[in-house]
């Protein structure tokens, strides 16, 4: 840079001491300007694309070192026999960490390739530089903006932290000592940890905080899973009395810790800091009305088959309690009616995710397929019923880009940006200490 500099300026001596007109001369320096314009703006576009390939890079290294351990420890339990139970296990995570590990690779290949200028912006508008001020020196808006406007900067904010080393974050992630509770969504078996527990797990890492993931059935009912819940944290707070927990549940995990804090709101008073959905079926989800499902629904009439009898007993995934914990019709009469009943202490929060068919991962483009909506949806929820309504007291956070899958660790999706944004957030608004 120096040196294209240094040439310039000689450039600019030459032309002068030549004797060339003063209207020329000017043109010749304006030419100059967009030149060194141009030439900065190139390398920061290379430096961009640098830090680009730099994350996937990373992010390739945690799923090869993550998955080879996981997957030595499996088999070194296996010194003392191997049932099928553990050898489906075995087989349930080398799956995930070929999937895990081939699509990693995947982009990153793609990121030596791909030049477009897409995140390389990280100029702020006055409104979000307001906001960000606002936020960092922990001075109140006074209603100025709203809840999402002020989400959304500071989720753009925590997710340049990650995308480019070399930005210099506006906010810190503050600390806290929280205990964060994991509670997944439907078939969340099938993969090798919680959703969203990589984010759990960095935000744990900067913050002091702790987590925690509750066993609960993603084909089984609300009521049932409320129980689940209730049975795990009550066990958890009488180990760690001195905890305060903070519910995040996605999904169907939503509308679960939604009926757990609804049964058990005494505990939930005493322990439970606040709630936070990540597009859950608030007011559950019309896909669950489909045709498809009401085909499915008809195989109830086996109910006598002992065929029938071994997989609701096992699985739960034909039960219609099930069906009916995240059908809208159901689902949005419950919230109305039990609103009221849910404990005041905690705090409610919702965010959404939507995305188009050709954003969305290979499941979640065939669930947009057979589930089709003219709603804003991340492929399974659509928009309007992943936030609370206007009747009761939450805080819906706003929309972000992603389908509904983003919360498995093999993701790309900034999950650690999620989770950070999320704490910025309620410390900021006091609502978390």
């Amino acid at each position: 840079m120096p040196q294209f500099y240094t040439h310039h300026v000689r450039m600019e001596t030459l032309f002068s001491s030549v004797g060339a007109n003063r209207k020329d001369y000017i043109m010749m320096k304006d030419q100059i300007h967009d030149i060194n314009l141009h030439y900065k703006s190139l390398l920061k576009k290379i430096g961009h694309h640098n830090a680009r390939k730099l994350r996937y890079k990373k992010i390739l290294t945690s799923a090869s070192k993550t998955s080879s351990r996981e997957i030595f420890e499996k088999i070194c339990d296996f010194k003392n026999g191997i049932s099928p139970n553990d050898l489906t296990d075995l087989i349930k995570k080398m799956t995930n960490a070929s999937t895990w590990i081939g699509h990693t690779y995947l982009r990153y290949l793609i990121s030596h390739v791909n030049f477009t200028s897409y995140g390389n912006s990280i100029s702020n508008s006055d409104k979000v530089e307001d906001i960000l001020e606002h936020v960092r020196r922990g001075i109140p808006l006074n209603g100025r903006y709203s809840h999402d406007d002020i989400f959304k900067a500071i989720y753009d904010e925590c997710e340049l932290r990650h995308y480019f080393p070399d930005h210099k974050p506006a906010l810190r992630i503050p600390k806290t000592n929280v205990t964060v509770v994991l509670i997944s969504g439907v078939l969340n078996e099938i993969f090798s940890t919680a959703a969203f527990e990589r984010g759990a797990d960095h935000l744990c890492q900067i913050s002091h905080a702790k987590y925690i993931t509750t066993n609960v059935k993603g084909t089984k009912s609300s009521e049932h899973n409320s129980e689940l819940i209730a049975k795990q944290l009550t066990k958890y707070i009488d180990e760690n009395p001195e905890e305060k927990l903070w519910l995040i549940g996605f999904s169907k995990g939503g509308v679960d810790a939604l009926h757990f804090m609804r049964n058990h709101r005494i505990f939930c008073e005493r322990n439970v800091i606040g709630l936070s959905t990540v597009a859950s079926p608030i007011l559950g989800s019309d896909h669950v009305n489909n045709k498809f499902i009401g085909v499915l629904n008809q195989l109830h009439k086996l109910s006598d088959n002992p065929i029938y009898k071994y997989i609701e007993e096992t699985r739960g995934t034909l039960g219609p309690e099930f069906q009916k914990s995240l059908s809208s019709s159901h689902q949005r009469v419950w919230f109305r009616h039990n609103h009221q009943e849910l404990p005041k202490s905690p705090f409610y929060t919702s965010v959404a995710f939507e995305s188009s068919w050709y954003e969305s991962h290979l499941w979640m483009i065939l669930t947009k397929l057979i589930f089709r909506s003219r709603k804003s949806n991340d492929g399974v929820v659509d928009v309007e019923n992943a936030t609370f309504p206007s009747y009761f007291n939450g805080i819906n956070l706003g929309i972000l880009r992603g389908h509904h899958l983003v919360g498995t660790r093999s993701s790309h999706f900034c999950q650690e940006a999620l989770m950070e944004s999320h704490l910025i957030f309620l410390k900021y608004l006091g609502l978390i200490d």
